[in-house]
């Protein structure tokens, strides 16, 4: 039997854990897709999440001493956004991504951010390596639009 082997697939083991792969294909246009709709989708929730957020502090009210009275909502809210983020993950990348990524039952904004940042660097440079192959040179820089004085 003949095998065939994925050539652009990148694994990354979280914390080097061999039980801890993400694979991804940064030629994939359907990664690409889901990445895009996920960043665009997100500009809206960033909204929303700010005038959420802004809601809970003006319903915080608490005496010296005390636990804020909107703590329960404060959980719940922060629960609401671990999970949109965890099933976008999952989404993205497949079931059980976030698991890997974050651990079981949890969720890191910090951490996804850079995780999404380094699978980014990926796709954009297997773009450009795609492109430089296909003209034969690197490509250029941008040329400076500072005018000169």
């Amino acid at each position: 039997m003949e095998t065939f082997t994925r050539t652009n697939s990148v694994k990354v083991a979280i914390d080097g854990d061999e039980n801890k792969v993400i694979e991804f294909n940064p030629n994939d246009m359907l990664l690409r897709k889901r990445i895009t709709e996920f960043m665009l989708d997100l500009q809206t929730k960033q909204k929303e999440m700010a005038e959420k957020a802004e809601e809970l502090d003006k319903m915080n009210e608490a005496a010296e001493g005390e636990l804020p009275s909107n703590l329960q909502a404060v959980l719940d809210y922060n629960q609401e956004v671990a999970d949109y983020f965890i099933g976008e993950l999952d989404d993205i990348f497949g079931k059980g991504a976030s698991a890997k990524l974050f651990g079981e039952r949890a969720f890191d904004p910090d951490l996804m951010a850079e995780f999404l940042t380094w699978v980014m660097g990926k796709i954009n440079g297997v773009s450009q390596e795609t492109i430089e192959k296909k003209l034969g040179q690197p490509l250029k820089k941008p040329r400076s639009t500072k005018k000169a004085q």
